[in-house]
């Protein structure tokens, strides 16, 4: 039996199948591996045929996985009121408007820290 020769992506239909290997290489650009498939699969982001022992999958699945595990950015909370962010006043400024660094939270943390413990020794 001959083996037939790669289409690239442009003559590829949604519905044709492509083993793990092939997906990988054709559709993405060698980005990841069959491994990576299997592993996406796993999470249930990925669905693929398996026939006389073979993985298979199609241009759509690799397209409805990408779309599944496409990354959007949480909303951002104030820490202190556990709500959203306020049009007016974007997070990482305080009231006057000076910004507020990782370091300032570090040390406020510590601050109340020092303070509870203090408290709690009856000081």
């Amino acid at each position: 039996m001959r083996k037939r020769a790669l289409l690239s992506r442009d003559e590829l239909r949604p519905d044709d199948l492509l083993t793990l290997a092939q997906a990988c290489e054709v559709l993405l650009n060698g980005h990841l591996t069959p491994a990576s498939l299997r592993r996406e699969r796993d999470r249930g982001n990925l669905v693929t045929e398996r026939i006389a022992g073979k993985e298979f999958m199609t241009p759509a699945e690799i397209e409805a996985m990408r779309e599944r595990c496409r990354f959007q950015a949480p909303t951002q909370k104030l820490p202190s009121a556990g709500g959203s962010v306020p049009p007016d006043r974007p997070l990482g400024l305080y009231p006057g408007g000076e910004p507020v660094t990782s370091q300032d939270i570090l040390r406020a943390k510590l601050r109340k820290r020092k303070e509870a413990a203090a408290k709690r020794r009856g000081r």
